[in-house]
């Protein structure tokens, strides 16, 4: 489980951090992955450097959107918040 692991990277070494993050859950030849993980994201910008198989947004302790991750953030970026409230998937 890795809670935040952006905080405090600055933008030239997020790419890093993130292949590191790949390598660590990578898939393998039959597109199956031997080990899964848990990345907490409160910005969100992690995502363009991994490959995540499902997205969550959790909203006063409930989740209200599930899905692709890159999809969810983007839709967060352009509608804010309160489109996940709406979304009930």
């Amino acid at each position: 489980m890795l809670d935040e692991p952006e905080s405090g990277v600055d933008l030239e070494n997020l790419e890093i951090l993130g292949k590191a993050i790949n390598k660590l859950l990578q898939k393998y030849l039959w597109r199956t992955r031997a080990k899964s993980g848990l990345v907490i994201s409160h910005l969100g910008f992690i995502l363009n450097y991994i490959e995540a198989d499902a997205g969550y947004v959790l909203m006063d302790g409930s989740i209200h959107c599930r899905g692709n991750p890159r999809e969810l953030f983007k839709g967060i970026q352009r509608h804010g918040y309160q489109e996940c409230v709406k979304c009930q998937r």
